[in-house]
């Protein structure tokens, strides 16, 4: 299936042309640094010659919505390391949910399952200490004689 098509908000239109009119940018530069074909800026061009005299938007302006931008981007990132771990540890749960009755059982799953999540998760979603947890296994190892 074909790209949708992208739209764009007239304030936006406005203001690429009031950059191509001051000659901020060329065409060329313009186009590949927003990803919009050139026939598109000179429809534009062609649509919005009225603005000629009005003021483009100020550096000072552009460097706000650039770092308004960079904060959003900075939240977002957050926001989706908070939903992996959740992720994480509903995995673990639904994994381990018919082991919660012991220590004993909780400490097995952690061993079966080292290599599919992170130790310090496990530890934190099923209660359990890391310490606990290495206890339990150097007392396996010596009942079974396992390095």
């Amino acid at each position: 299936m074909g790209e949708q098509r992208k739209r764009y908000n007239e304030e936006f239109k406005k203001q690429t042309v009031k950059f191509l009119q001051e000659q901020t940018k060329s065409f060329g530069e313009l186009a590949e640094e927003l990803d919009i074909p050139k026939s598109t800026l000179h429809q534009w061009m062609g649509q919005y010659r009225e603005l000629k005299n009005e003021p483009v938007a100020s550096v000072d302006r552009v460097r706000e919505l650039e770092a308004e931008l960079k904060e959003a981007r900075r939240q977002l990132q957050e926001r989706q390391d908070q939903l992996a771990d959740r992720e994480e540890e509903l995995a673990i749960l639904k994994s381990s949910a018919h082991l919660q009755q012991t220590k004993e059982r909780r400490f097995q799953f952690m061993k079966e399952h080292r290599s599919a999540f992170r130790l310090e998760k496990m530890c934190i979603t099923l209660q359990v200490s890391r310490s606990g947890y290495y206890k339990w296994l150097g007392a396996k190892n010596q009942c079974t004689g396992s390095p």
